[in-house]
């Protein structure tokens, strides 16, 4: 992960780690401190754009999200 990463690629990066998602609890744990008093409003406004969903507690990518990381090279492939 980039280091100037902001909180809404962030929460965009963390459901995309795991194909199950991200509960909302472990968003608040992987953003910086100062993020997390508007996580609530960066993953509403996520879902608005249609980058992530929401299954139960989970949030997940869906593929516009993950069309916008590579896009915008949010990402660094370490698999290599």
């Amino acid at each position: 992960l980039l280091p100037s990463v902001d909180g809404m690629d962030r929460a965009v990066l963390l459901s995309a780690c795991d194909p199950v998602g991200a509960t909302t609890e472990e968003l608040q744990a992987w953003v910086r401190p100062q993020m997390r008093p508007a996580l609530g409003r960066v993953l509403t406004s996520l879902m608005h754009a249609r980058l992530v969903g929401r299954d139960g507690e989970r949030w997940q990518l869906r593929a516009a999200g993950d069309a916008e990381i590579r896009r915008r090279g949010l990402a660094v492939d370490v698999s290599a």
